[in-house]
């Protein structure tokens, strides 16, 4: 049938609007073909029935046109569900697998793949066993046998190999999925537990060292619930209340068989219980006395108490630990400790020093008597008032802040003497010089700080008196050494004159060696006099100064013969500087007036080292002296040369030389002995000789100088 042209609303129209045919028209076109006819008269039908033809036309193009918007709405909310299956399912947190029956993988999702190593496309038809750990495939394959019996959700714990090669535990939750077209699928969720693996392997560590921890303290511990019912204690513990971990185990702190009592003997409220106080206010309680009856030993033991809870992060109480000492001894202590407080009492009013205790607001709580008789005032006048009124007014500035900081030092003590001397002003505002020392205690959170004075006026005044009486016999010293010093230049001044008017040659040459000798002495008072320790003389730089004088003096004519000088620091007196230096000139001189004739080069050595005890023993003779190294070091002096030596007839100690003489002379008074050694070469012709001392120097506790 053909639509009449222009009728509103014609399909025909909306098939023109489209561009191609309605539903509708294929519809009808489809009917009209398979009932054969092509086309249908229209005229032949009644105006009516025609209108309500194209009424009923209109009528399912609405409906068509609601239809298609409606699977439209239907195909996008389709497509945001699939959205969020890939949110929840590739996205998730744990990782999704679908395993057939045979174990191969089938399905993975992101986290998995994170999880195993290879990626989403590398994992599938892989077997899901291949990534678990050898020793723990039997839990795999049981979990996946028992899944596949009954059908009900499995789940067990094992481990993995990661992708970066790490081991980690993994638990798997495994559901089996079912359809009656397909094979059975397990769908597993893995999911990672390794830190809580390691969380409760801490957790039972820390829980065992805990107990260890509680039995090996030397106090009773026991440790009880919110409801005060005991669950553990320690063996300390149990050998106080003398009963055993069974016996106390579920009892209460408040247990009347243990008919607890105050000190004075009244009962203990069992609402009074630290433990029990504990939880009611959520906070500890720290030392109370208890006296708890023993029934086995039917006596009474006294404890002291504290009590801490252990709360919850939401604030309440899911313990209570409980510890405690004996204190019966403490008790019969209380008359003791009153009586030595007495005794103490008595120890300090009898002390001779001033003994006075301030707070930590420097306010005075104990002044004795001796401090009484000190500053000239009753304690009853200064208890109670700063201290700071026996300061004198320009020290007290800054004194209260010197105070507490030597508190916070740490320090509780410091001896009589280390603060130096203060100022102190007695009542009557005279100032006297003391000596103090000062100590700090805590008494309950306060400190209290005492200082111990004594008056020092008379040490002072004689101190000051022998302070001044030192530097007049300084000065009075000062001046000999320079006057010797003086005297004795003046001494070789007048053997030099008398040498150039002799035209004796031996008279000058013991004229020469008189003045040599005049010199170190006199080199030794200058040395004293210019260093100004008139006690001591550091022996190295003195044999220094000395053999270079003695050497420039003797060799200015010969220019072919060296001096080396091998010279240690050690700090002697002048009883023994002085024998060192007359034989080092004596030596020296030997050396250079008979080694080197006919203008011949060469070498004098002089050498000052520390030497073993064994070798200055053996040196020094039954000469030496016994002292051990706290009294004495042992020491060499030697003075050698490479000349032409000793004659051949030449006897040791015989006496030939008065310089040789003299030399052994001043070695006895060093009580150490001469020893002779020749140097021989290889044409056996003598090439040099070496005198050497070895002997004991007291050395002196002063600073080394520097040569």
């Amino acid at each position: 049938m053909k639509p009449q042209a222009g009728a509103p609303g014609e399909q025909g129209e909306q098939g023109e609007r489209a561009g191609f045919p309605t539903l509708l028209e294929q519809a009808e076109a489809a009917c009209w073909l398979e009932s054969g006819e092509r086309e249908l008269d229209a005229s032949l039908l009644p105006p009516a029935l025609l209108k309500q033809k194209l009424h009923e036309l209109r009528v399912h193009q609405i409906e068509l046109e609601m239809q298609n918007e409606e699977l439209r709405r239907t195909q996008r909310e389709l497509e945001a569900s699939r959205a969020r299956y890939f949110d929840l399912y590739d996205l998730a947190p744990v990782g999704y697998c679908s395993i057939s029956e045979d174990g191969l993988i089938l399905q993975a999702n992101l986290s998995a793949s994170l999880l195993l190593g290879p990626t989403r496309v590398e994992l599938l038809k892989q077997r899901i066993s291949r990534f678990i750990l050898r020793e723990d495939q039997d839990s795999y394959y049981l979990l996946r046998k028992k899944l596949l019996k009954t059908g009900e959700k499995q789940s067990c714990e094992l481990r993995i190999l990661k992708g970066d090669g790490s081991v980690a535990w993994v638990q798997i939750d495994a559901t089996l999925a079912i359809d009656e077209q397909a094979p059975a699928v397990l769908q597993m969720v893995l999911t990672e537990v390794t830190k809580a693996r390691q969380l409760e392997a801490s957790r039972l560590q820390i829980e065992g060292r805990y107990r260890s921890l509680i039995a090996e303290l030397q106090v009773g511990v026991v440790i009880s619930s919110a409801n005060s019912e005991i669950v553990l204690s320690n063996q300390v513990a149990r050998d106080l209340l003398d009963l055993s971990d069974d016996q106390l185990l579920g009892r209460s702190s408040y247990d009347r068989r243990w008919n607890v009592t105050y000190e004075d003997g009244s009962d203990f409220p069992p609402a009074q219980h630290p433990a029990v106080l504990a939880v009611t206010n959520a906070a500890p309680v720290h030392n109370v006395v208890m006296g708890v009856f023993r029934p086995s030993l039917q006596d009474r033991v006294w404890l002291l108490v504290t009590a801490n809870p252990q709360l919850s992060p939401e604030g309440r109480v899911q313990q209570v630990v409980t510890t405690f000492v004996d204190v019966s001894e403490r008790r019969k202590a209380q008359r003791v400790g009153v009586e030595s407080r007495q005794q103490l009492h008595g120890l300090v009013e009898s002390a001779m020093d001033a003994i006075i205790t301030v707070d930590d607001s420097l306010r005075i709580v104990l002044f004795n008597s001796a401090a009484c008789v000190m500053f000239g005032v009753a304690a009853e006048q200064v208890l109670g008032t700063d201290v700071e009124r026996f300061l004198p007014a320009r020290f007290r500035q800054g004194h209260s802040q010197q105070v507490r900081s030597f508190g916070e030092q740490g320090r509780t003590a410091r001896s009589m003497g280390k603060l130096g001397y203060v100022m102190a002003l007695r009542a009557n505002g005279e100032e006297f010089p003391a000596e103090a020392s000062i100590s700090h205690v805590e008494i309950e959170g306060k400190k209290h700080y005492t200082a111990i004075m004594r008056d020092i006026t008379a040490r002072k005044q004689a101190q000051e008196a022998l302070e001044s009486s030192l530097l007049e016999k300084e000065a009075l010293l000062k001046e000999v050494h320079h006057r010797v010093k003086n005297n004795l230049q003046v001494i070789s001044s007048l053997l030099r004159l008398e040498a150039g008017r002799s035209a004796q040659p031996d008279t000058k040459s013991v004229l020469g060696d008189m003045q040599g000798r005049i010199r170190s002495m006199a080199l030794l008072h200058e040395m004293l006099y210019r260093s100004g320790n008139f006690a001591a003389v550091d022996l190295g730089v003195f044999i220094k100064q000395l053999a270079s004088q003695v050497f420039r003096m003797q060799t200015s004519q010969q220019g072919s013969v060296r001096l080396l000088l091998e010279l240690d620091s050690v700090r002697v007196g002048m009883d023994q500087a002085a024998p060192c230096g007359l034989l080092v000139n004596e030596l020296i001189s030997n050396s250079l007036k008979h080694g080197f004739p006919d203008g011949r080069s060469g070498v004098v050595r002089v050498a000052l080292r520390a030497v073993g005890d064994g070798e200055a023993a053996v040196a020094a003779g039954s000469g030496a002296s016994s002292g051990s190294g706290a009294e004495g070091c042992a020491w060499r002096l030697s003075v050698s040369d490479d000349g032409v030596g000793l004659p051949d007839d030449f006897v040791p100690n015989s006496g030939q030389s008065l310089g040789l003489l003299l030399v052994e002379d001043l070695a006895r008074q060093l009580h150490g002995r001469l020893e002779t050694e020749r140097h021989i070469s290889n044409s056996n012709s003598n090439s040099g000789v070496t005198f050497s001392v070895t002997f004991k120097l007291d050395a002196l506790d002063l600073p080394p100088a520097e040569l």
